[in-house]
């Protein structure tokens, strides 16, 4: 994918991202994170007309994604949706949330569907830093638990999301563009120097660097799975016919892995890639967290976030070495490395929990141990 193609994703994330009304409801949207107000998606379910086709249906939800920049957490979706369905009347009883969840996935399917000839999709994708960080956010801001009209409903914990996004390869044809050249090329070099950070390794030491959040949920999973490998090894010794009876093995608390790898940076070192003034870094970098290419951190860095990763996954790729997932093939901007200096082995949180449990605790590519020695990517 050419650089070219910011042009028109720009533009088109800043048209898509301005307040818009549905039958007449300004929605509004939190912007820094990407997800909107508790009482928003109780509205806009709410505020629609009755008697709506399955087709006004999906234009509402569509409605709902762009208002929130394009990038709205499923659970969020989903309660949009079910709010929706019991205002019209339609909502079906006894269904569980994970129907649901197949529901929404179908209507998104047809959205998709009459998308395709506009060369835009919206598009499923996980959120590197895994669902216990991400669901403790989105609960904590929509209260997704909470009593309905429709009754209680426990959402599963879930770092997946909506993203709508660009397919063209011939973006840069659809639009003109309020970012001049100039600002085209600060954001080049923006992406540059956060791509470039994060191949460089730290020492877990250095404590202003690392994601505490994402460090100790990493350790958390390795917690976990230390403790099934003792269990197993416990029933292999007393033999499959004691194994029933066994008390559960407690496991010590795991050595912390030495380095990290960070995809962010400070303002500082972003205003030195450019001509720029401070405030005018500050200015852009501002636009790019509104349009959800760029996250500021609470420490005050910048990163790559969730749009930029899903819609340039192939520039990154190709243009600074950016390793895809080993399980879900998209690209890692936080999660877990390979600790070996040449493996290129990736894995994001949730990915990495599935496989260390589930699937190997060996790197496929060259061998190692990724429970024992791996690297904290934040």
């Amino acid at each position: 994918m050419s650089f070219k193609l910011i042009k028109s994703h720009l533009l088109h994330l800043k048209v898509i991202g301005r307040s818009k009304k549905s039958n007449g409801v300004e929605v509004a949207t939190q912007m820094s994170e990407g997800t909107p107000n508790n009482d928003v998606s109780d509205d806009l379910a709410g505020e629609v007309r009755i008697g709506l086709s399955e087709r006004e249906k999906e234009k509402h939800l569509l409605q709902y994604l762009l208002n929130c920049r394009g990038v709205c957490h499923e659970n969020v979706l989903l309660k949009v949706m079910l709010l929706m369905e019991n205002e019209q009347g339609d909502l079906e009883q006894g269904l569980s949330v994970f129907e649901w969840q197949a529901k929404l996935q179908e209507r998104v399917a047809r959205i998709n569907l009459k998308l395709q000839p506009l060369k835009y999709q919206v598009k499923k994708a996980i959120y590197g830093s895994g669902r216990a960080i991400v669901s403790e956010k989105v609960r904590s801001q929509l209260e997704l638990n909470s009593a309905n009209s429709f009754g209680k409903v426990n959402f599963p914990n879930s770092s997946q999301y909506y993203v709508y996004i660009d397919t063209s390869p011939f973006g840069e044809m659809k639009h003109a563009t309020t970012f001049t050249d100039k600002e085209l090329e600060y954001i080049k070099a923006f992406i540059k120097v956060l791509a470039d950070r994060g191949s460089v390794i730290h020492e877990v030491d250095d404590v202003n660097g690392a994601d505490s959040k994402i460090v100790e949920q990493i350790d958390k999973i390795r917690q976990k799975a230390y403790g099934n490998k003792r269990r197993h090894d416990s029933d292999v010794e007393s033999g499959p016919e004691n194994a029933e009876n066994n008390e559960p093995v407690q496991s010590s608390s795991v050595s912390r892995w030495t380095h990290y790898a960070s995809y962010t940076a400070d303002i500082a070192a972003l205003t030195d890639a450019t001509d720029l003034q401070p405030l005018e870094t500050q200015e852009l970098l501002d636009k790019l967290c509104r349009l959800r290419w760029l996250y500021k951190t609470g420490k005050g860095k910048y990163g790559l976030d969730l749009r930029l990763l899903v819609e340039m996954n192939d520039y990154l790729s190709d243009n600074y070495s950016m390793s895809s997932c080993e399980r879900c093939k998209d690209i890692v901007a936080q999660g877990v490395q390979c600790s070996t200096s040449d493996c290129n082995s990736v894995w994001h949180v949730d990915c990495y929990e599935h496989d260390i449990l589930h699937e190997n605790r060996i790197c496929k590519s060259c061998g190692e141990s990724i429970l024992d020695r791996g690297v904290y990517v934040t």
